[in-house]
């Protein structure tokens, strides 16, 4: 890979409308400093907090033997948030935890709110992160803008402009089941890559973002990325946005939508 010199941005102030025009309407990424540090999370999130509050709350909690979140393996474990964030010695130690706050955790909700820059009418789910050490997420893109921002720990966050669709290497889809590798890449780990396996990866222009506690990144839709936790425990909230008629989809996105529903048509 090769890293982009051009560092992502970081401002703080920006409205709505230079949000918008600036960065959401030409798909490109930005670290937002003031959306987090307002939450009431930002002072309450402790893990001691956490349990405290709602450390008996049922969760299902996602286990990675080899601490790599993809959508080519998913095992669920019922447990408790307790559990997850202080796991008992003998427990799966490679294991995170994502919750759709508004359908499973909505007594989290007083704790953050959405951020300034988008008006809540455009704002589709939110996510409630937690993700130990060593924990990474394969190479994907998402076909929605999202916000994630850090509470708790640093995120190492790689990502991909959506031109660069030849060298991330694209999940085939070959039956109906493999819808959930639509958004994938083949490549397993981007962390550490394999050029012998993906050798257009080499050519690649990465774009390198630490996302610190208290920030927010914009990710454009389309744009690959994956993600890498450096510290004990990181714990963030995603935003994503509704889809609208006026959203342009990239040719390759639009030929694997296409793929999907001659596969469901047979």
């Amino acid at each position: 890979m090769k890293y982009a010199t051009n560092r992502v941005e970081r401002t703080h102030g920006l409205t709505a409308d230079e949000f918008h025009e600036r960065f959401l309407d030409r798909n490109l990424p930005i670290v937002l400093t003031d959306q987090v540090p307002r939450w009431p999370a930002s002072r309450r999130w402790s893990i001691d907090y956490l349990i405290e509050k709602f450390g008996n709350r049922p969760v299902a909690a996602n286990l990675h033997d080899d601490g790599m979140h993809t959508g080519h393996h998913v095992t669920l474990r019922q447990t408790t948030l307790k559990s997850v964030l202080m796991p008992m010695p003998d427990a799966p130690k490679l294991h995170s935890l994502v919750v759709h706050v508004l359908k499973l955790a909505p007594y989290l909700i007083p704790d953050f709110s959405i951020p300034t820059v988008v008006s809540p009418s455009e704002v589709q789910s939110s996510g409630f992160w937690i993700k130990p050490k060593t924990t990474t997420s394969g190479l994907h893109f998402d076909h929605q803008n999202g916000l994630l921002g850090v509470v708790r720990g640093r995120k190492r966050i790689l990502m991909f402009s959506p031109d660069q669709v030849e060298q991330m290497y694209p999940c085939p889809i070959r039956e109906l089941e493999d819808e959930m590798k639509r958004n994938w890449s083949s490549i397993r780990n981007v962390f550490n890559p394999d050029y012998e396996r993906f050798p257009r990866l080499a050519e690649a222009i990465c774009h390198e973002v630490i996302l610190d506690e208290g920030e927010m990144l914009f990710i454009p839709k389309f744009w690959w990325h994956a993600v890498e936790h450096v510290v004990d425990m990181t714990i963030s909230v995603n935003f994503f946005l509704r889809v609208t008629e006026s959203d342009s989809f990239p040719l390759f996105y639009r030929d694997r939508v296409f793929i999907e529903r001659l596969l469901a048509a047979v």
